[in-house]
């Protein structure tokens, strides 16, 4: 058994959300948009012969998407972190070869590793992936040594196939 216990912070959400970022399929949607918003901006600047700010404005917004410089990941873990007093909640799990022993809030449940579809693994944090589009996301600080965090991603490895 693997303890491993953590109160979520902001920095872990906006860590977790660019990990998810970046393995997303739908990560090249931001240079889609990017070019829409050049063309739009051009095309603003051109009908209205240069003299409006708002074509400038569509182009900047359009070269920052294109340059992946917005920050939708940041921008969505700062709102989740304010907005559900959920994500702030501590968490304690223990963690076995065949399933999650998971307390939040008063909650306490029993998940099996099928729950979750596959996993992405970071630095220093671990995203287990279900339904899809969400995970839960465990910190490496959340285990008591570099031994257990180890054991847990040697167990996670062996039990979901990696994104």
């Amino acid at each position: 058994m693997i303890n491993i216990e953590f109160v979520p912070t902001l920095g872990n959400l906006v860590t977790a959300a660019k990990l998810y970022h970046l393995r997303s399929p739908f990560r090249f949607v931001d240079r889609v948009v990017g070019a829409l918003l050049l063309i739009v901006g051009a095309v603003h600047l051109w009908a209205t012969r240069g003299g409006d700010w708002l074509g400038w404005v569509f182009i900047a917004v359009g070269v920052l998407e294109l340059l992946d410089r917005v920050p939708h990941y940041a921008i969505s873990a700062l709102v989740e972190y304010w907005v559900r007093p959920m994500s702030k909640a501590p968490r304690a799990m223990q963690v076995y070869d065949d399933y999650f022993q998971c307390q939040i809030n008063g909650l306490d449940s029993k998940i099996e590793w099928s729950f979750y579809d596959n996993y992405i693994e970071g630095d220093t944090m671990m995203l287990l992936v279900y339904q899809g589009q969400q995970y839960s996301a465990i910190p490496q600080s959340g285990c008591a040594s570099e031994d257990d965090w180890q054991a847990f991603t040697a167990l996670v490895r062996r039990n979901l196939p990696a994104k």
